[in-house]
């Protein structure tokens, strides 16, 4: 459920409380990212009426891209490691960045996505109207403590806001 909700469900209510705003979703591959991107835009689509906005072209708008209809918002999807350069946003949700237990194990895979995390993701952020920095939101399956958790985030732990959600609840 964590996807529905914060892939599906939260870049749709971000855009309609902020519609002048810009996000990125990405997650391990582009065409899973795109597939989130297409629900939002359907959302935002069908319920047009409700939200007091809608997609620019509508359903026939881009899965992976799309922008508000006359508004400045946006939202752009792209596979971890993918290309945004030139990209930003005020919102920005990283899911799943690793696919499956090989690539967990990958050195090449999890120093590739270190990279791109210092070098493309984190930094595409922008400032929110008031001045604040922009907002990140990272989940992920831990299949191994190497992750970008636990090569970056944990090392910084003070500043972010960690919620771990065990797949097996322990006493």
């Amino acid at each position: 459920g964590k996807s529905f909700l914060v892939s599906e469900h939260l870049p749709a209510y971000l855009l309609t409380k902020f519609p002048d705003m810009k996000g990125i979703l990405a997650a391990y591959e582009q065409t899973f990212a795109e597939s989130w991107g297409e629900k939002v835009r359907d959302h935002l689509v069908e319920m047009a009426d409700e939200f007091g906005i809608t997609v620019r072209g509508g359903k026939n708008a881009a899965k992976g891209f799309f922008r508000i209809k006359d508004r400045g918002g946006e939202m752009r999807c792209a596979g971890a490691g993918g290309s945004i350069t030139g990209r930003g946003g005020q919102w920005l949700i990283l899911d799943d960045p690793i696919s499956n237990s090989d690539d967990a194990r990958s050195d090449a895979v999890l120093d590739s996505q270190e990279n791109w995390w210092h070098s493309t993701f984190y930094n595409r952020r922008q400032r929110w109207p008031d001045g604040s920095p922009g907002r990140v939101l990272g989940m992920w399956t831990r299949w191994t403590e190497e992750d970008i958790r636990g090569r970056i985030i944990d090392k910084q732990a003070d500043k972010w806001c960690i919620i771990n959600l065990p797949a097996i609840a322990e006493t």
